[in-house]
């Protein structure tokens, strides 16, 4: 008898074990639904608003939040498109594509930024300078410094922060756009990755030493947190009280994304795979995207932020839940720029070339914060290179600038397919 319901429990015990297998079975392939391999489709409708050829090759692109003004930097011209260009230059172009003025410069754009409507345009350059002019090209001001700089129109200053390249023992420096500096920050730790929010209240910076600080919108320091591991990413959300997310390294070489209140208080430390290299909020604030770039392909993965509290004490050891993710298998030459609209986000995916093909194949895509192809576009490359801005002008409507190792630049007007 006692071998007959022992064999009755175990009995029991094997078809629960059975159960529970099938379900895990089936909750992967629901899930797996949610994960898509990239197809280098064509999505949406598309036309052309311009071509325009450029004084060399362009390193730097920045479209003012209105649309209406670009800003390019380029560097001298390989042989065999056209004219060579001696200098580096920059210029100023309107929405119609019309050059407003352009000039050479003594040395390379570093970076660059511009007002909403491109009164002022500020460049960092690699002479150690930050020189800003005015809607005609006139310099206004120089400032000495090798730095990143963020133009706020609403603020009417410009934020130039130092990376662990540059200025020691300054995060960063406040300017009006008058070029009289109204604050030096400084840090005892460089300053690995910064970010501002939307809005231009919010200053976060991931330090040297694993820590991040998050600043008011007087620049002054709100808190510290320290971390488990260096941070590699620093990102914001669009909101009125924003989250905070910080991607790092932590001392075993895994990858964590820790999620921060605006007071400070952690709401979420959690494991992701070791591709990810960029994180970003999406427009609507209730996602954080991941961006992944190695070996194993390209990737860009979702995570509702209401996962947070199902996360929290799920286990010891928590990894993110991904609600959607996008994969390619192919390992991209240049790890793509993923910029954040009102109502999608864009960035590009690198494909694995057909045998015989001197171009690579190259495809923006255009994402809403569920999943859904809004617009993909395809890049024409030969080697790789392409820069591309973006501006929204309804929620179905986009205008995309791009550019590549083509020496020209390509405005197109797309509507959501």
């Amino acid at each position: 008898m006692k071998k007959h319901a022992s064999y009755h429990l175990w009995k029991r015990f094997f078809l629960i074990q059975v159960s529970l297998f099938i379900f895990f079975i089936l909750s992967l392939g629901s899930f797996s639904k949610k994960i898509h391999e990239i197809d280098f489709m064509i999505v949406g409708q598309f036309e052309k608003q311009f071509e325009i050829d450029l004084p060399g090759r362009l390193t730097d692109l920045k479209i003012s939040s209105s649309g209406q003004r670009m800003l390019a930097a380029t560097v001298p011209d390989f042989p065999g498109n056209g004219e060579n260009i001696s200098k580096p230059h920059l210029q100023l172009l309107n929405s119609n594509g019309k050059v407003l003025w352009s000039f050479p410069l003594k040395a390379r754009v570093r970076d660059l930024g511009l007002s909403f409507e491109g009164k002022l345009n500020v460049i960092s350059t690699y002479e150690d300078k930050l020189i800003a002019y005015d809607q005609q090209g006139k310099e206004k001001w120089t400032y000495p410094g090798m730095c990143y700089p963020y133009v706020q129109t609403l603020n009417e200053r410009v934020i130039c922060y130092y990376d662990d390249d540059s200025r020691p023992r300054t995060a960063f420096v406040a300017l009006s756009f008058d070029g009289k500096k109204i604050l030096e920050y400084p840090t005892s730790a460089d300053v690995l990755t910064f970010d501002i929010s939307r809005d231009e209240r919010w200053i976060l910076m991931g330090l040297d030493g694993g820590k991040v600080q998050l600043l008011s919108p007087e620049l002054k320091s709100l808190w510290t947190r320290s971390l488990g591991g260096q941070p590699m990413s620093v990102t914001l959300s669009n909101s009125a009280e924003p989250k905070i997310a910080v991607l790092y390294l932590d001392s075993h070489q895994s990858k964590k994304v820790s999620v921060f209140s605006l007071t400070g208080e952690l709401l979420q430390d959690a494991g992701v795979p070791f591709s990810i290299s960029k994180i970003v909020f999406s427009s609507t604030s209730e996602s954080l995207l991941f961006y992944g770039n190695s070996k194993r392909g390209q990737e860009i993965l979702s995570a509702a932020l209401f996962h947070l509290n199902e996360m929290k004490n799920f286990d010891e050891n928590p990894r993110w839940v991904f609600d959607w993710s996008y994969q390619d298998t192919a390992q991209a030459h240049y790890s793509s720029r993923i910029q954040v609209l009102d109502q999608s986000i864009v960035l590009g995916f690198e494909g694995v070339s057909n045998r015989g093909e001197k171009a690579r194949r190259f495809q923006l895509f255009s994402f809403r914060s569920n999943g859904k192809v809004k617009w993909t576009f395809p890049v024409q490359s030969m080697q790789g290179y392409y820069l591309f801005d973006a501006h929204q002008k309804q929620d179905d409507e986009t205008i995309l600038y791009i550019s590549g190792d083509h020496g020209k630049i390509f405005k197109y007007f797309i509507k959501e397919g």
